[in-house]
């Protein structure tokens, strides 16, 4: 296993695609020097990639790590045995990776894990397949980690981008707390640096989960006494498109998140006021799935949020509407179709 131990740059690298241009496709960061201005060699960065069939994506995640005009670089690129161009792409910058390989595996948390266990790195950071860095962030967050060496988390602003990488909007960045957590992780993975520590101390991803992993794994390092510390000018880009796996397996996400909202609501140590707005996640999450008529999901969330909460804070609102939810989605329907031209025919009176 070989590490990357000076900066690459455009020249280095397979040429682009045809019509592809900007970063990272026909710009670079500026390279770095050798060493730190304060004579310290920069802090060794080690990149985990899980990929699986996206292969419309992969080259710009690649190229967004190796041209970070970065001097010490370790690259992990863990395919899980994609049918499609991937391995052709990987092989392509293959002279540039410490390590990479293409067959089947457990999943994509089980993947980062095993990149987690390879890496070295003083810093560590995943970045999916379909996803990428900013521009010179890896000298910022060398720098950050230098400032702030209680720091066992560094993390920055992340954009949206659609397919074709135009702007979508801000990812609602704030500052890492449990309830600011709540409903959805309000920190990004695409912009984000573990020190080596959490690993050596044996934290690593739920590999059963597939959704709220990051989200999780997050949570609970926050519960052990982890220190998060935001720097502005590390980012990284959260593509969105058909494919994303939040976009097309909501059924699982639901019973992650309900589970992971009912985890949080159990910690003694976190405050009323956290475990109520757990509580109102779950509440919310159920009238979702209803009103969306996933009838089976909505009645599971239910039991969900008894078995967490107890029956002294049973929610009669909810269980009437499990009560209803038996009845079927075709009755469910006509109930609203007569609530709607009660309605219409209100206003128009």
């Amino acid at each position: 296993m070989s590490l990357l131990l000076s900066p690459l740059q455009l020249k280095d690298l397979p040429t682009p695609p045809p019509g592809k241009v900007g970063w990272p496709w026909t710009k670079q960061a500026p390279p770095l020097p050798q060493y730190m201005p304060n004579g310290q060699e920069w802090p060794l960065i080690s990149i985990v990639t899980p990929s699986f069939n996206q292969d419309q994506f992969l080259e710009a995640t690649i190229r967004s790590v190796l041209l970070q005009g970065y001097p010490r670089i370790e690259y992990i690129i863990l395919d899980g045995g994609s049918t499609d161009q991937s391995p052709e792409i990987i092989q392509k910058y293959a002279p540039y990776l410490t390590f990479w390989v293409s067959e089947p595996d457990g999943g994509q948390a089980a993947a980062i894990n095993r990149g987690f266990c390879m890496a070295t790195g003083d810093l560590v950071g995943w970045q999916n397949s379909d996803d990428y860095y900013h521009h010179g962030t890896f000298r910022q967050a060398a720098e950050l980690a230098l400032s702030y060496p209680e720091a066992d988390v560094l993390y920055g602003p992340t954009t949206c981008i659609d397919a074709q990488g135009i702007f979508l909007r801000p990812y609602p960045v704030s500052e890492f707390t449990i309830a600011d957590s709540l409903p959805f992780l309000n920190v990004c993975n695409q912009a984000m640096f573990f020190r080596q520590k959490v690993f050596a101390d044996g934290h690593f991803l739920d590999d059963r989960l597939h959704h709220v992993m990051d989200h999780e794994f997050l949570v609970r390092l926050n519960l052990l006494g982890y220190r998060f510390v935001f720097g502005p000018r590390i980012a990284g880009y959260f593509r969105y498109h058909a494919e994303t796996k939040g976009a097309t397996a909501f059924r699982v996400a639901s019973d992650e998140l309900m589970r992971l909202y009912a985890f949080i609501y159990r910690q003694p140590q976190l405050s009323r006021a956290t475990h109520r707005k757990a509580v109102a996640c779950m509440r919310s999450l159920c009238l979702d799935n209803f009103g969306k008529l996933r009838l089976d999901l909505f009645r599971h969330g239910v039991r969900q949020k008894l078995q967490a909460v107890g029956p002294e804070l049973a929610d009669l609102d909810l269980l009437v509407k499990y009560g209803l939810s038996f009845l079927g989605q075709d009755f469910l329907d006509d109930v609203k179709g007569l609530k709607s031209r009660l309605f219409s025919r209100r206003v128009q009176d």
